[in-house]
């Protein structure tokens, strides 16, 4: 784990990917908007240990979110990070999905009981994105045309870094509003 300290009294919680770690873009900008604005930042690193199974993953996950339980975090995670969507939802606390597995029933189900401010974010060339899950969900959504589940489009680096310019100023948005 590596944390960043910031000065407004508020913690954010950055949970990866499975192949994609907090120092690729999505999650290190995030970082980056997130200090910007003062939030202390926390962001999670895998073991090999925690990819052994799902549920090492779901331990590591309520290990985390537990740890924070106290602070009223933001959560912040990128595809197998939103494993912790059900538990972030229990609790009430606002979250940025990047690439939700929303694929999944069990994390189609979750969002239904989501009580906190939520952004969902994902691109139409992503096989786990459900565009139709996420606009029914009544939820803030981010829908990136042609985006991969890197929230990029193969071949094209300008498009690209363009998509992660709407992000960020999606995201900015989204954290002063909480």
């Amino acid at each position: 784990m590596t944390f960043y300290q910031g000065t407004n009294g508020r913690v954010a919680l950055l949970l990866p990917g499975r192949q994609y770690s907090n120092d690729r873009p999505l999650l290190y900008y995030s970082r980056a908007v997130l200090a910007a604005h003062g939030w202390s930042v926390e962001e999670v690193w895998w073991t090999p240990e925690d990819l052994l199974s799902e549920s090492a993953v779901q331990k590591r996950i309520a290990y985390e979110l537990e740890k924070v339980a106290d602070q009223d975090p933001l959560v912040v995670g990128k595809s197998l990070g939103t494993l912790a969507l059900s538990l972030v939802a229990q609790r009430g606390w606002p979250a940025i999905w990047l690439t939700p597995l929303l694929d999944r029933p069990d994390l189609v189900l979750a969002l239904k009981s989501v009580r906190g401010k939520t952004l969902l974010v994902g691109g139409t060339a992503d096989e786990v994105w459900v565009s139709s899950v996420a606009k029914a969900s009544g939820l803030q959504v981010l829908e990136m045309q042609g985006a991969d589940h890197g929230l990029e489009i193969p071949g094209d680096p300008l498009a690209s870094v363009g998509l992660l310019h709407e992000l960020l100023v999606v995201m900015t948005s989204f954290i002063k509003s909480i």
